[in-house]
Parts: structure tokens; C-alpha cells; sequence
């Protein structure tokens, strides 16, 4: 007869807890939603990761977000600019 399975390591039950809370957020509360956002992307960045762990891909949407973030602010100035008096 075998034991239990491999114990999970308390990070992995966080990070499901915190995913829960982003799913539940979403559906409630905005703000409860944002919290769980940041908080599972400062997990993201500054979070151990195995030794034998593969270095991730990188920044594969690094153009489209540069785009994304230069297109906004000229966005609203172009509608702040041509809004009628």
C-alpha cells in the first residue's frame, strides 16, 4: 500500500489561492481582483524558482505592449485636444 502523494510545497497552494481570489475578484469585486493581480505578479517577478528551472522565454510580447503603451497617451491627447467647447 503507498502513502500520499508528494506533499505540495505551501508556494503552489498560495499561488492556487491567490488564482481563486483573482476568478472570485473578477466576479464581485474590481478591487479585490487588482490586489490579487498585483500581488500574483510580484510573485511572478520576484519569486524563488527551482535551481534546475530553464530561464523563461522573456519578454515575448515586449513590441505589442511598447506599441500599446505609446499609442494611449497620444490617444487622449488627441481626444482632450478635439473635444467640441
Amino acid at each position: 500500500m503507498r502513502g500520499p502523494g508528494p506533499r505540495r510545497a505551501w508556494a503552489d497552494v498560495v499561488r492556487d489561492g491567490l488564482l481563486v481570489a483573482l476568478v472570485l475578484g473578477l466576479a464581485a469585486s474590481i478591487t479585490l481582483s487588482e490586489t490579487t493581480l498585483v500581488v500574483l505578479a510580484l510573485w511572478l517577478l520576484f519569486g524563488r524558482r527551482p535551481a534546475r528551472a530553464a530561464p523563461g522565454p522573456g519578454w515575448p510580447l515586449r513590441a505589442p505592449m511598447a506599441a500599446f503603451a505609446a499609442w494611449t497617451p497620444s490617444s487622449v491627447a488627441e481626444r482632450s485636444f478635439n473635444e467640441p467647447p
